[in-house]
């Protein structure tokens, strides 16, 4: 597709596979328990009816992971689920502490290696959580900011590193692999 269409990545879509559901279940005892839990998901949830890319146009939002939003509802949107991204890693992870040491602890705390290698940027995935908290700030947080522009690459790996962090969380906190 030469002219992508952000439209097209802008909403919700719902599927469910027996594993899904069977992961449900595992989790909703958890959800009940911790309250950190049901809010990293309820944000996650809401990052994702503002912008989500089924599995079948993955390739395609890569390809013009440049791409931002051509209006202004949907810059509202694409703003709100940056917004709710890192609201879902804040709930699990806390505000990140400025000293690197104590951040990468709180990550490896629940099982992942905050130095491994993640999204399109192959940054570090400690320092993709520091660069989705600075883009929030200067991106969708603030009324007054101008250069609002987020792009489909950011998204996916803000959004991704979002599910990433409340997903492993969950695993760690229920005990699962």
């Amino acid at each position: 597709i030469a002219d992508f269409d952000t439209v097209s990545l802008i909403g919700s879509e719902v599927q469910f596979s027996d594993r899904a559901v069977e992961m449900a279940w595992e989790l909703t005892p958890l959800l009940f328990k911790d309250d950190r839990f049901l809010r990293a998901f309820r944000f996650l949830k809401a990052s994702q009816d503002n912008f989500y890319v089924w599995s079948g146009e993955i390739d395609n939002a890569i390809e013009n992971a440049h791409t931002t939003a051509k209006n202004v509802f949907h810059q509202s949107r694409l703003e709100n689920a940056l917004q709710d991204s890192f609201k879902a890693i804040e709930a699990i992870l806390g505000d990140p502490p400025k000293d690197d040491k104590k951040f990468i602890r709180k990550i490896e705390a629940i099982g992942l290696n905050p130095n491994e290698s993640f999204g399109l940027a192959n940054k570090p995935l400690y320092q993709t959580i520091r660069d989705m908290n600075e883009a929030r700030d200067k991106k969708a947080a603030h009324g007054s900011t101008s250069n609002r522009h987020i792009s489909v690459g950011e998204l996916l790996d803000y959004q991704y590193c979002a599910r990433l962090i409340v997903i492993q969380a969950s695993k760690s906190e229920i005990g699962t692999s």
